[in-house]
């Protein structure tokens, strides 16, 4: 797919989702606990455009809820992630010494454990499971990957010319930061955080499959484990909040591999 073909076809897709995340209360044709007795896992109809589940709730209004839960979560815990783990890496890399070292052990302890795995633990252990121990557990999985990241960067920056340049006019290390290496390290850390967003939602569908998500019943993943339960019955409700989560994932990609291209300096394109 060209560049500018496949970066349009993510912003479209990334548009659709914030519409819906952004806008679902208005444009969903149900409130989202609404039950309608009458229609236990209907068929899609001219009421009920995608049918119903178990309780006679929208699978419509669902997945609109359920886009704004993907948003939150996918976008708190990278922020979050990327936040903490720029600045450990920063620090790591220009401070160097017994600084730099503790912060390595601390990188290595976090990847030394699966990513999944560790949150679903966190998010057992804080006993009452939501969006806001979701993001928590995923960012507190996911820095590491930024401090590695940003690191490297700051290691190889210490070297350059113009930093030493600026080093020797007399720019404190606040300002050096700020003015040379926060725009040198700013496109890798945004290429890596708009692949994490699809792995965060990826990660929260997986923890809310396990009963372990915002327990509204509305996110996809929940949707997902009600659907493969009730998929002869109702083919729609496994098919679509699947679909709906390959469709946000393949958006943040498409974007991701176009920012590559044009911010990260690594990159062959």
């Amino acid at each position: 797919m060209p560049a500018s073909a496949r970066l349009r076809s993510g912003l479209a897709i990334l548009a659709l989702l914030g519409a819906a995340g952004l806008l679902g209360p208005l444009l969903a044709p149900f409130p989202v606990n609404a039950r309608d007795g009458s229609a236990l896992l209907a068929g899609p109809s001219a009421i009920h455009w995608l049918g119903t589940d178990e309780e006679g709730r929208d699978l419509l209004s669902l997945l609109l809820h359920g886009a704004r839960v993907a948003l939150l979560v996918g976008w708190g815990t990278v922020l979050a992630s990327a936040l903490v783990g720029t600045a450990l890496g920063l620090v790591s890399g220009l401070a160097g010494g017994r600084l730099d070292l503790a912060v390595q052990r601390l990188v290595e302890i976090a990847m030394a454990f699966p990513g999944v795995l560790l949150a679903i633990l966190l998010v057992f252990v804080a006993g009452r499971p939501g969006i806001a121990s979701v993001v928590l557990a995923l960012a507190l999985t996911g820095w590491a990957g930024y401090a590695r990241l940003v690191r490297g960067l700051a290691l190889s920056l210490r070297s350059r010319g113009w930093v030493e340049a600026g080093r020797m006019l007399g720019l404190g290390p606040p300002r050096l930061l700020v003015r040379h290496v926060l725009p040198a390290v700013a496109g890798p850390v945004l290429v890596l955080m708009t692949f994490q967003v699809g792995a965060a939602i990826l990660a929260e569908a997986g923890l809310s499959f396990l009963g372990l998500g915002p327990q509204d019943g509305a996110s996809w993943g929940t949707l997902l484990e009600q659907g493969a339960v009730l998929f002869v019955k109702a083919p729609l409700m496994g098919v679509a909040p699947g679909l709906a989560i390959a469709l946000a994932v393949l958006g943040v990609t498409l974007v991701g591999d176009e920012l590559r291209e044009r911010l990260d300096p690594r990159s062959e394109g």
